[in-house]
C-alpha cells in the first residue's frame, strides 16, 4: 500500500473539506506535503510548487485557468474535474498524463420531500476581492426580483458581508441539510465551470438559476440559464412561483451523475497507477 499524502494549504473552504474526506480512504492528510511520502497528491493547483518531488506528484485541476504548464508536463499526472478543462491545458501547450473526473454531490444528499414554509433563495459561495463569484450580480437580480415577488434569502459562505442585507448570512460552507432551506439555488461565477453546489442542488431535484457554463455531458433538467440580468430575473421567479410542482417531481427531475465518493475514489485508483507505472 502506497503513502499518498494529500495536501493543501487551509484556508477554510472547500479544498480543505475535500483534502480531510480522503482520510476516510485510508490517505494521510497535511497542510503541507510530507517528505516521507511515496506519492503526493495536491489539491490546489497553485501549490504544486511545494511538492518535494514534482515527478511523484498528482494534481487537481478546480480551475479553468491554466498555471504554469511546465510543471503540469512535469508531473506524475494532472486530474480534470471538467472536459472543457483538458482542452484548454492542451491548447496551452499540456502533454502530461491526465484523466477527466467530474466532482461530484455528496451521496447523501437525495431528492427533497418537503419545502421551505416561505419562498427562499439560496446563494452558497466564497466570494473573493475581485468578485469572480458573481455576488454583485446576484444582488441586482434579487433586487430586481423582490420589485415582483416576496421571497428569503439564504446566503451560505464566506465574503459575502457587502449583501448580507439581503437576507440571512451564515458564514461557513453549506451542508447537506441546508438544500432543504431553499427552493432555487443562483450561481453567478465568472468560471464556466460547475459548482459543487450545483451538483448537490440537482441532486435535489432543486430549481437551479445559473449565467451560463458548461456542463459536462448529461441531462440536467432543473437548470435554468440566463444570458443576462432580465433572464435571470425571469427565470429566478419562475422557479419560486412553481416551487410545489418541483416539490410533486423532485424523484423525477433529480439527477447526480457524479458523486464525491466515487471521485475520490478514482483519484486514489490513479494515483496508485500512475506510482505503479513509474517503478515498473
Amino acid at each position: 500500500m502506497h503513502l499518498i499524502n494529500v495536501y493543501c494549504q487551509n484556508k477554510g473552504w472547500l479544498f480543505n473539506d475535500l483534502k480531510e474526506k480522503f482520510t476516510t480512504y485510508g490517505c494521510t492528510p497535511s497542510t503541507n506535503p510530507l517528505k516521507k511520502a511515496d506519492i503526493w497528491l495536491c489539491i490546489r493547483s497553485s501549490e504544486l510548487k511545494l511538492s518535494p518531488d514534482i515527478t511523484r506528484t498528482i494534481v487537481q485541476v478546480h480551475n479553468m485557468e491554466p498555471h504554469d504548464i511546465h510543471l503540469f508536463n512535469a508531473s506524475l499526472g494532472v486530474i480534470f474535474t471538467h472536459p472543457m478543462q483538458e482542452w484548454l491545458w492542451k491548447r496551452s501547450g499540456f502533454n502530461g498524463n491526465s484523466i477527466t473526473v467530474p466532482i461530484g454531490t455528496r451521496s447523501e444528499i437525495k431528492p427533497f420531500k418537503t419545502i421551505p414554509e416561505r419562498p427562499t433563495v439560496g446563494f452558497f459561495c466564497g466570494e473573493n476581492k475581485l468578485g469572480w463569484k458573481g455576488s454583485s450580480t446576484f444582488k441586482k437580480v434579487v433586487l430586481a426580483t423582490k420589485k415582483e415577488l416576496d421571497f428569503d434569502v439564504l446566503m451560505i459562505g464566506r465574503g459575502l458581508e457587502h449583501i448580507e442585507d439581503l437576507g440571512v448570512y451564515e458564514k461557513r460552507s453549506a451542508g447537506p441539510d441546508d438544500y432543504s432551506r431553499i427552493d432555487v439555488l443562483f450561481t453567478a461565477s465568472i468560471s464556466p465551470g460547475v459548482p459543487l453546489s450545483v451538483y448537490e442542488a440537482c441532486a435535489c431535484g432543486k430549481s437551479v438559476v445559473t449565467t451560463p457554463r458548461w456542463f459536462p455531458f448529461g441531462r440536467w433538467p432543473t437548470v435554468k440559464t440566463g444570458q443576462n440580468n432580465r433572464q435571470l430575473v425571469n427565470h429566478l421567479k419562475n422557479s419560486l412561483l412553481n416551487r410545489e410542482k418541483y416539490l410533486d417531481s423532485s424523484e423525477k427531475i433529480s439527477v447526480s451523475p457524479y458523486t464525491l465518493e466515487d471521485w475520490t475514489e478514482k483519484n486514489i485508483k490513479y494515483c496508485n497507477s500512475q506510482l505503479s507505472k513509474r517503478f515498473d
